[in-house]
């Protein structure tokens, strides 16, 4: 369901909830990324997060408990479970939504347009404001869903194009 454009680095979907994650993960160190949407109407769903290999690409992120998303509806999703009182804020065209992992702690934490959710500061360690946890080492994946034909996201991965400066 997912088409890939741009190098691989744009997604957009045909239909429902689709997955597309990176070939590139990581179990060791830190790691930060970020999404940038490019395009969507009220009626698509994104997401961006993390995955293991093993999780279904024909679904949305934090589906199981393989994985977890921060959806533009400022919820928060994983093992099928899903949040919403952790954030609060409304999606916008060319939003860029902000990764960090850290494989030693097995910390994930989420944040939008220079600020991370519940103003922690990943670089500090701390898992107070993080959002999620894995066994540490375990080997995550950057990964966006998207659900309806409009919504657009970008993934950038390469420090020269980041839109924010890395924890």
């Amino acid at each position: 369901n997912i088409t890939l454009s741009n190098g691989d680095m744009t997604a957009q979907t045909t239909g429902g909830w689709a997955i597309a994650r990176s070939t590139l993960g990581r179990n060791s160190g830190a790691r930060y990324c970020e999404f940038k949407v490019t395009a969507f109407t009220t009626s698509d769903g994104f997401m961006s997060g993390f995955c293991d290999g093993s999780v279904n690409l024909n679904s949305y992120l934090g589906d199981s408990a393989t994985s977890v998303g921060f959806r533009e509806t400022d919820r928060f999703s994983n093992g099928g479970t899903t949040d919403n009182s952790l954030v609060t804020y409304s999606a916008a065209v060319n939003d860029v939504y902000m990764l960090a992992y850290d494989a030693a702690s097995g910390n994930v934490w989420f944040g939008r347009n220079g600020t991370w959710n519940n103003s922690v500061t990943p670089s500090t360690g701390s898992n107070s404001g993080r959002l999620w946890y894995v066994t540490a080492a375990t080997t995550l994946y950057p990964a966006c869903a998207i659900n309806n034909l409009d919504a657009v996201m970008n993934f950038v991965n390469a420090s020269a194009n980041f839109t924010h400066s890395p924890p």
